[in-house]
């Protein structure tokens, strides 16, 4: 469920499109559609719905809005879309608004499903002011699921997930054509199959686009180029946070093809699969057209694949020298050697799901909800010390919330499936995820490195007695100013943070009592890693006591945790040994995906639901 409060937080390009995408809310008149519903209805309540689409579709006016209840529409032919009507799928019936349904997470799953060779699911021509919203697209078998034509920037596409189609043309999941370009927000392309180039997206040299935070995965091409998607010489599309994986071409353009003047921004491509024996097959194949690819913000390329039989790593671009790399955007060139010959039977990465939390970008001022704010505390203003603030957006003046407090990563991290980590306070939006932005304060601190004006450190610990000081001094100014419940204050880590909570969390008898409980993934101190000096304390850490590196300390500190919850999600063997005796509440859950990154909580992951039940046993028990 998204609400307007949440989208005030996110980045402009992503508002600009929700905004377009909510303004005909306030629809002229509201038409129903369940496909369970009795034949004879007039469409004008969910108990009076229309059974089929196509009737909502011929009564619906300029203004108008279909809403679709939760099912599989089974469709006789292409549903036409006209222009001025917004189309909803994701309702359980229940709802008073479309900003209610769980469409975004697919909760409430609505399939519109083609019975007809030869035709599309949905087209949208000459659109003006149309909106498709919360459905499945699937089921075609010789064209595109959805085709776009001579459509205006007002088509927002949002929420959608088309998948399973064949088509013998370009694009077999999305077709845009003829001077299209539409705001295509958070919609997924997966396991699309064209006969020849361009298996899961087409882009026509006349076209383009605003596509933001859409997965492009697991789709094929036939043909020799662009599994993942074709973009036309000449057309002008902007990607922002779109990801493509898995996806495969019979050589150059595995997850892309496209001609110069397309945009990447922030997006990864890996894990792509070049599937032909001639030993070339670059990730990305820029042809034709004078402008650059522009490789921009934190784009990645990277981990790509080619040939099948005997596989290795591929080029992330079939010519550099065209292409515009710029801020710190990365084509990888170092890799070599074999690689997975099971890269596309497993696909188990978090990357292939969709988001349904959007971390806000870090902004200035004061705390606010749904914003995640840069602060820091009164009595280190002049140093270069500083925290992160995100108050939820049901925050309350006077009203108690918990508390989670969490620490980044090491950083800057990459790895050649795209995970990330920029290793600073802002860097760990796990606590937002499991969250869900709702009924809890989220804290991101830093370990803070005295010798450079106590600014955060993307490494290790920087000056211990420094961090404990701001930590400690931290979680109190939240429980004293922004209504945090001290008695509900859990620690949560990612990678060096979950070695720190218990490091930092645990370190001494002043600060481990602060903790309720504790959440980590894919960490715990090792007593042997301590002891081999795996973390360079001498290089990275200052101000610490030897004996936390003695092969005493990981034991002692595990101690403090003197019976209180502890979830570690990616971790066994060492806490299993520490625990052999105390027999303390630690719960272990293997994690299922092959990822270093904490996008499992900004997603609909089964491990975010075994967390988010655990935190809510955890935080509903009575005060210890």
């Amino acid at each position: 469920m998204i609400r307007r409060a949440e989208i005030l937080c996110w980045p402009r390009p992503l508002r600009i499109g929700l905004f377009l995408l909510l303004s005909t809310t306030a629809a002229a008149k509201t038409w129903f559609v369940a496909a369970t519903a009795t034949p004879g209805g007039d469409g004008t309540a969910w108990d009076r719905a229309f059974p089929a689409l196509a009737s909502a579709i011929a009564a619906a006016r300029p203004g108008d809005a279909i809403w679709v209840r939760a099912g599989t529409l089974g469709l006789a032919d292409t549903a036409r879309l006209p222009s001025g009507i917004s189309l909803y799928g994701g309702f359980a019936g229940t709802e008073s608004s479309p900003d209610d349904r769980r469409a975004i997470n697919f909760a409430n799953e609505t399939v519109l499903r083609l019975r007809r060779p030869g035709a599309c699911v949905v087209e949208i021509s000459d659109g003006r002011d149309v909106r498709l919203d919360g459905f499945t697209l699937t089921g075609t078998d010789g064209r595109a699921a959805l085709l776009l034509r001579r459509c205006a920037d007002t088509v927002v596409l949002a929420h959608l997930r088309i998948t399973g189609n064949v088509a013998g043309e370009p694009g077999a999941g999305v077709r845009v054509t003829e001077g299209s370009t539409p705001r295509v927000f958070n919609c997924q392309i997966a396991d699309n199959v064209a006969a020849g180039d361009g298996g899961g997206l087409y882009i026509d040299a006349t076209s383009g686009g605003e596509w933001s935070w859409c997965i492009i995965n697991g789709n094929t091409a036939r043909g020799a180029h662009g599994g993942g998607a074709l973009i036309s010489p000449g057309a002008t599309p902007r990607f922002t946070r779109c990801d493509f994986y898995f996806n495969t071409a019979g050589a150059a353009g595995s997850a892309l093809a496209c001609g110069g003047g397309v945009t990447l921004r922030d997006c990864v491509i890996s894990s792509n699969l070049a599937a032909g024996d001639d030993g070339a097959g670059a990730a990305v194949r820029v042809h034709g057209g004078t402008a650059p690819l522009v490789l921009a913000g934190q784009s990645y390329i990277v981990g790509n694949v080619r040939r099948r039989a005997a596989p290795d790593y591929a080029p992330g671009l079939d010519d550099e020298t065209r292409a515009e790399i710029r801020d710190a955007a990365i084509v990888s060139k170092s890799e070599r050697g074999p690689a997975d010959p099971d890269l596309l039977g497993r696909r188990d990465d978090v990357h292939t799901v969709m988001h349904d939390v959007f971390a806000p970008p870090l902004t200035a001022g004061p705390p606010a909800p749904g914003k995640w704010v840069k602060q820091t505390l009164p009595d280190r203003a002049g140093t270069a010390a500083y925290h992160c603030v995100f108050l939820p957006l049901d925050w309350q003046p006077g009203k108690k919330f918990p508390l989670l407090v969490g620490f980044p990563g090491n950083g800057p991290y990459r790895n050649r499936f795209g995970d990330r980590s920029g290793g600073l306070p802002e860097d760990n939006p796990m606590g937002i995820g499991v969250t869900g932005g709702r009924g809890a304060i989220v804290l991101g601190l830093g370990y803070l490195e005295s010798r450079k004006n106590l600014a955060p450190t993307g490494t290790w610990w920087g000056d211990v007695p420094a961090t404990l000081a701001y930590t400690k001094d931290a979680v109190r100014h939240a429980c004293e100013h922004l209504g945090a419940d001290p008695a509900r204050v859990v620690l949560f880590g990612f990678s060096r943070s979950a070695i720190g909570a218990s490091f930092i969390g645990l370190h001494d008898d002043t600060i481990a009592p602060l903790w309720r409980a504790f959440l980590c993934y894919d960490g715990w101190e090792s007593q042997a890693d301590m002891t081999r000096n795996w973390y360079r304390h001498d290089q990275s850490s200052h101000g610490y006591d030897p004996k936390d590196f003695d092969g005493t300390g990981v034991a002692r500190r595990f101690q403090r945790l003197a019976g209180r919850p502890l979830f570690i999600l990616g971790g066994r063997g060492e806490v299993e040994k520490l625990n052999a005796t105390l027999r303390w509440p630690v719960e272990l859950l293997a994690k299922p995906h092959r990822n270093h990154h904490v996008s499992w909580a900004l997603r609909d992951t089964p491990e975010r639901a075994a967390v988010r039940a655990w935190l809510a046993h955890v935080l509903a028990a009575p005060d210890r």
